[in-house]
């Protein structure tokens, strides 16, 4: 089984780079993929010191 990362880097949450990745992960998962989608914004992360 193929298995797919989406990773949305940008922001802004409901965004254009979020619809575009939603989409394209539904149509893997159409096709049997296993899919899953990650928005960096929704992650705590500190930077480097």
């Amino acid at each position: 089984m193929v298995r797919i990362l989406g990773i949305v880097g940008s922001p802004r949450k409901g965004g254009n780079t979020e619809i575009l990745t939603e989409h394209l992960l539904k149509g893997a998962e159409e096709m049997e993929a296993e899919t899953e989608l990650v928005s960096l914004s929704d992650i705590n992360l500190n930077y480097c010191r």
